[in-house]
């Protein structure tokens, strides 16, 4: 049927379960962890500082380390409140890792490889 005043009706299948755009992806607390640690050392790499300071995450509120502390073979290692970090997203979570890994840096008086 064509012409005017002609319209098609189209029928859509339902599918089971959200849209895809509704669909959101969940991590556990711990994949997150995981995640962001990757992220810290990937990063740590990229602006230089290598195998001279690394992360030392503290998962729980139960753990205390000193926020600086050098280990007997004179790596760097600045701890990070995972729960702090685990509440950041995006852009705001890179911004906040650089500006903790560089705190770490000048703190210790590094100088990029």
């Amino acid at each position: 049927m064509t012409g005017k005043g002609a319209c098609v009706i189209l029928w859509v299948q339902k599918r089971k379960g959200p849209r895809p755009a509704e669909r959101v992806i969940l991590m556990s607390k711990a994949s997150k962890n995981a995640e962001i640690e990757k992220q810290v050392k990937r990063r740590i790499k990229k602006l230089g500082y290598g195998k001279r300071l690394m992360m030392d995450p503290i998962p729980n509120t139960f753990k205390r380390r000193n926020h600086f502390t050098k280990t007997a073979n004179g790596t760097c290692v600045f701890t990070a409140f995972m729960w702090q970090l685990n509440s950041l997203e995006g852009k705001e979570l890179k911004r906040e890792i650089d500006r903790r890994i560089l705190e770490a840096a000048n703190y210790f008086g590094l100088k990029k490889e």
